[in-house]
């Protein structure tokens, strides 16, 4: 029987952590939830965000057999039993030197400012990626956020920072921004602990047989029926590190979109079989046209084989 996943957000933030469960776990089937009528949830009340979740995840519990938040804010905030949550892990991490870039809910449920962590008030910027998004896509240009970088400058610490946090999803649409602005320093997210997680959790039996065969170096075939991908399970969560370990096809910022730019015809059909709902607007164009562009590897993130 396949395993389906499926990933909530209150918007495209969520699409981060689909791809990389996508590559991650290629035989499982996949849904994404986009609670887009709702968005942005970090200004709203705690208790608005846990009704908003526990709603969603009533009505996704019929479709998938995995549910996933890939909301920090959600999973910080709403903390339900049974579901993998998307969420830093401060406590991996030096406060004095570590800028924790998140939404306001969710730098208050990790208490990041009581325990010393540098924090930044970008309270805005989910809206920004939001917007900048759908102009790309109905402009039909590739997704590029380089016009945000106004804004980080003003609101980001100039100096003092050795590593950066990724405490929202949306936020990693800017991941090579960010990385821009602190050359040097690791840039990190939840999404490789999230990861291992799920693996332990529901394909265990094929983590100890994938070791089994690393010991005897025999190499594995790419996946199998269990779904999912035999490579290292290790987390690794700094997301500037390993940039030469893949090169994704390059792009020009602002260069035209059209499907012959799309690696195979594979990937597109990937892409169609995700199940997408949503509880405002029918955003179906833009929300997979972004999930193409994450699977061939854009953002800095995604240049990293999870």
């Amino acid at each position: 029987m396949t395993t389906t996943i499926g990933v909530y957000d209150s918007g495209i933030g969520g699409l981060t952590t689909l791809s990389v469960l996508m590559r991650r776990f290629p035989a499982c089937g996949f849904c994404y939830y986009a609670d887009n009528a709702r968005m942005p949830f970090g200004t709203k009340s705690a208790d608005e965000v846990k009704r908003a979740v526990n709603t969603a995840l009533s009505k996704m519990s019929g479709e998938c057999s995995r549910l996933v938040l890939g909301c920090n804010t959600a999973s910080v905030t709403a903390n339900p039993d049974g579901v993998f949550k998307l969420r830093p892990r401060l406590e991996n991490f030096s406060p004095a030197t570590t800028l924790v870039l998140a939404t306001p809910l969710t730098l208050a449920g990790l208490r990041a400012k009581e325990k010393g962590f540098m924090t930044a008030d970008t309270r805005e910027l989910a809206v920004l990626v939001e917007i900048t998004a759908s102009l790309k896509c109905k402009s039909r240009l590739r997704p590029d956020m380089s016009g945000l970088v106004g804004y980080l400058k003003e609101k980001l610490p100039p100096c003092g920072v050795e590593r950066v946090v990724l405490g929202c999803s949306h936020y990693i649409y800017l991941a090579e921004q960010i990385a821009a602005l602190y050359p040097d320093v690791p840039v990190c997210d939840g999404n490789a602990d999230l990861l291992k997680e799920i693996a332990e959790s529901v394909f265990p039996e094929k983590l100890s047989e994938n070791s089994a065969r690393n010991a005897s170096d025999v190499r594995p075939s790419a996946d199998d029926a269990t779904g999912i991908r035999n490579t290292d399970i290790t987390p690794t969560t700094d997301l500037t590190e390993q940039s030469a370990a893949v090169s994704p096809a390059p792009f020009t910022a602002g260069e035209k979109y059209s499907p012959a730019s799309c690696r195979d015809e594979e990937l597109r059909e990937r892409v169609r079989s995700v199940k997408m709902f949503f509880t405002g607007e029918k955003e179906d164009k833009k929300y997979r046209w972004l999930l193409l562009k994450l699977l061939e590897g854009y953002a800095a993130a995604f240049r990293f084989p999870y």
